[in-house]
């Protein structure tokens, strides 16, 4: 017998692990779980923050300022950056 369950992430609590306790036990023999996590095509950082406006704006910012050399903080050590951090 096969059993097949798809939920979302916020579906996964102790009742579901209940409801899955009571289908073993109301079985003989052994059982074999597997669990098989299936993503959606993640968005990549840039494309999910250029979403929101208010990102966006700041990202398109932070871009300029670097082509402009602006508001960058530079380290002459990676102990100087482990101190900044």
């Amino acid at each position: 017998m096969r059993l097949d369950i798809t939920v979302a992430n916020h579906e996964v609590d102790e009742q579901l692990w209940q409801k899955i306790k009571s289908f073993i036990e109301a079985e003989e023999g052994s059982f074999k779980i597997s669990i098989e996590i299936e993503k959606e095509e993640a968005e990549d950082e840039t494309t999910f923050l250029l979403k929101n406006k208010k990102n966006r704006e700041r990202l398109l910012e932070a871009i300029e300022d670097v082509k402009q050399g602006k508001n960058l903080t530079t380290f002459t050590s990676l102990e100087e950056l482990k101190k900044s951090l």
